[in-house]
């Protein structure tokens, strides 16, 4: 290889992709026609909610949504999990992926019973590198260490497929935590009540996939220096 093919090659290094960077929405459930808080589960009092996910993308898990609101004299603060599950898909107490603390003063204000929809709050998980695979099944949660009474509540919004007409998602389960206990409970079994989430992944490419953009991207660069101006 010529040297100035060479040196034409390290110029272009900083074009070459060195990151893969945002998501794709991969897993989804949002059935909420209307604001039913009858519906919708209390976060209070030592107590926390896990809805189970199944995969369905391969790459980095980069950010969860949740539909929650608060009431409008609730304030303190909430602790937002991710954990593996056990062999029989149920969250594991000793699990812990992830634990982000979030201000409930945050968090949108809806009145009980309005007619108002529920708007997705993001937590950014691009930094903690969590490699995910189709099939495999993780819990996202809300959990409270800290009493409070019904003024206080953190409430995460869950649709009704069967009041709906709709069929509910098929890919996890409601599990519930009560006042600071350390295993989880699958909670209203035979509902069809599943809570409002959203998945984004990042897809990894295949090597061969990343081998070709490298060369592609080189060849661009030596090409374009190689033409005559």
């Amino acid at each position: 290889m010529k040297l100035q093919t060479v040196v034409a090659l390290l110029a272009c290094a900083h074009l070459l992709p060195t990151t893969v960077s945002g998501g794709m929405r991969d897993q989804f459930n949002y059935q909420h026609p209307s604001q039913q808080s009858f519906n919708d589960f209390a976060v209070f009092s030592a107590n926390g909610y896990q809805q189970t996910f199944t995969v369905g993308i391969d790459g980095v898990l980069s950010g969860i949504e949740l539909f929650i609101y608060r009431r409008p004299t609730a304030v303190g603060t909430a602790s937002f999990t991710v954990r593996s599950v056990d062999q029989l898909g149920v969250p594991a107490a000793n699990a812990l992926i992830v634990e982000l603390a979030l201000d409930i003063t945050s968090l949108p204000s809806n009145i009980p019973f309005a007619d108002v929809p529920v708007p997705p709050t993001l937590f950014d998980l691009s930094s903690y590198n969590i490699r995910v695979k189709p099939g495999q099944v993780y819990s996202v949660g809300l959990e409270r260490n800290s009493s409070g009474a019904a003024e206080q509540w953190l409430v995460w919004s869950t649709g009704n497929p069967l009041q709906a007409g709709l069929p509910g998602y098929g890919g996890g389960t409601i599990y519930g935590r009560q006042f600071g206990g350390s295993n989880w409970i699958e909670s209203f079994p035979g509902y069809g009540l599943d809570m409002e989430f959203a998945t984004y992944v990042s897809p990894v490419p295949e090597p061969g996939a990343i081998l070709l953009t490298l060369l592609g991207s080189a060849a661009g660069c030596w090409w374009r220096r190689a033409s005559p101006t």
